[in-house]
This record gives C-alpha cells, sequence and structure tokens, in this order.
C-alpha cells in the first residue's frame, strides 16, 4: 500500500506542468510549438534560455520535493518493514541482519534501528530510499502524463535529474559526468537523457546493491545481492525515459536528430 501512495504522492508533485504555464503565460501552448514537447528543451528552443532555465529547475526541483516528502512520510514505517522482510546488513541503522550461509539465511540481532526524518544517499544520513524512489518514479510520470493534459506531457529527463539528485551522491557524481561529457562532445540532450537514465541502474547495482560481507562471528567473508527493489525501480524509469525518447532515437541513428544551442528558434 505504501508504494501506492508513494506514486500517487509523486504523481501529484510531477503533474505541475511548468513548461505548460510558462508557455500559457507567454500566450501559446508548448504543445503545439517546436517538438511539441512540454519539457526544457523545446522551452528554450521556442521561448529563449531564460524561460527555458525556469522550466529545468522547477522539474528537478519537484521531483525532489516529492523524494523528499514521500520519504519523510514513510522512512519509519518503511525501515521497520525492509528489515523485518527482506534483512538488513547496515548496522546500528536496521534491527537485524541475515548471514547467508549454504542457501539459507540465519538472523542475527544487531543494535536498535536509528529513526531519521528523510531517506536519501546524497543529502541524508539514512539509506532507506524505497520511499523516495516510488514517489520519483510517481513524479516522472505524473510530468510525462498528467491526466488533466490528456496525458501529454514532457519526457520526464528533468524529473530524473531530481531523483538521481536525492538517490545517492556517487551516482549523481558519475552519471552527471557522463551527459556533461555527451552535450559537450555531441550537443545532442537526447542522447545525454538517455546514457544517464542507462546508467542509473548500473550504477546503482555497483554502489548500493553488491556487497561483500565479513561474518564478524567466524571471519568468513562472502558476496550478497540486496535492495534489489532499487534496481527495479530504476530500471522501469530508464525503460520509460527510453520509450518516450524513440523518435529521438530514431532520429540518432538516421543523423537527423537536432543539436542543443541556447539560441531561441525563429518562430
Amino acid at each position: 500500500m505504501f508504494r501506492i501512495i508513494c506514486l500517487l504522492i509523486g504523481y501529484g508533485f510531477g503533474m505541475i506542468q511548468t513548461s505548460y504555464i510558462i508557455g500559457k503565460m507567454s500566450g501559446i501552448d508548448i504543445r503545439e510549438h517546436g517538438s511539441k514537447n512540454a519539457g526544457f528543451t523545446n522551452t528554450n528552443r521556442v521561448l529563449g534560455i531564460k524561460k527555458g532555465a525556469i522550466v529545468f529547475v522547477v522539474d528537478v526541483a519537484k521531483a525532489m520535493l516529492a523524494f523528499a516528502f514521500a520519504t519523510f512520510v514513510y522512512n519509519g514505517m518503511f525501515a521497520r518493514e525492509f528489515a523485518w522482510g527482506f534483512g538488513c546488513l547496515e548496522g546500528a541503522d536496521c534491527l537485524y541482519y541475515g548471514v547467508v550461509d549454504a542457501f539459507r539465511i540465519i538472523p542475527r540481532v544487531c543494535s536498535p534501528m536509528r529513526s531519521t526524518a528523510y531517506a536519501g544517499g546524497t543529502f541524508f544520513a539514512s539509506r532507506y530510499i524505497i520511499p523516495g524512489l516510488w514517489a520519483g518514479l510517481g513524479a516522472i510520470l505524473g510530468h510525462c502524463f498528467p491526466f488533466y493534459l490528456d496525458f501529454k506531457g514532457g519526457k520526464g529527463v528533468a524529473c530524473v535529474l531530481g531523483v538521481i539528485i536525492m538517490l545517492d551522491w556517487r551516482i549523481m557524481v558519475f552519471s552527471f559526468a557522463i551527459g556533461l561529457f555527451v552535450v559537450a562532445t555531441t550537443r545532442f540532450i537526447s542522447l545525454a537523457s538517455l546514457l544517464i537514465t542507462l546508467s542509473v541502474p548500473i550504477l546503482l547495482f555497483v554502489f548500493r546493491y553488491l556487497r561483500f560481507i565479513i561474518d564478524p562471528i567466524d571471519g568468513v567473508g562472502f558476496w550478497i545481492l540486496r535492495h534489489a527493489e532499487e534496481i527495479w525501480i530504476t530500471a522501469a524509469i530508464c525503460i520509460i525515459i527510453w520509450y518516450l525518447h524513440r523518435e529521438n532515437i530514431k532520429r540518432l541513428w538516421a543523423g537527423t536528430e537536432n543539436q542543443f544551442s541556447f539560441k531561441r528558434k525563429s518562430a
């Protein structure tokens, strides 16, 4: 149930359709101009960099706020559910951990779990990020498919960046570096967006999912795979973004994709 509620929380934040609002304030429906996409890149091309920057900042921020709000509401409840349901290997942040031994899990008690107000790997102490990830997914869905605009919104990249910022600072550094390098060398925003979203589940697997643990009792070391739900959520986000960029992929393949420019296109 908390997953559905977090999705709805995120969807509510995501429906703040910044480019559509900015377009209406400028006397146009942004979805009828340029690439007809309600996002930062099209706003920049049609209305200029200043209004495009406003769209970009707000769209990033709404995903961050959705992530923070959901984890603020559900952190305590979810942390207990996670610890008892799947086991945990976070030391003082869990109720118990399980040692894998010949295909069986042996629960062992550790120190009491600390309660924190937020959960995120970049700015906050707790590592319980799944409520925020579900809200982030909801924000992306709300941005891309707002019901009051006939489910025609943007492509969700700025919201993805907001989720990454809240997710883990290491993932943020590596994925953003990939995106900046691609934009600097090719000026293809779409290609950078595709590679950033593809890198997130891969980096999440490396930094947060795969662990080498040494049993403090017998000193035996072993590899474990944990927090699989995080991988599936970010993989789902990647699939959504790639699907929404399917026309961009075709143009990239054909060599006809538009390159990014700070200059406003003439009407």
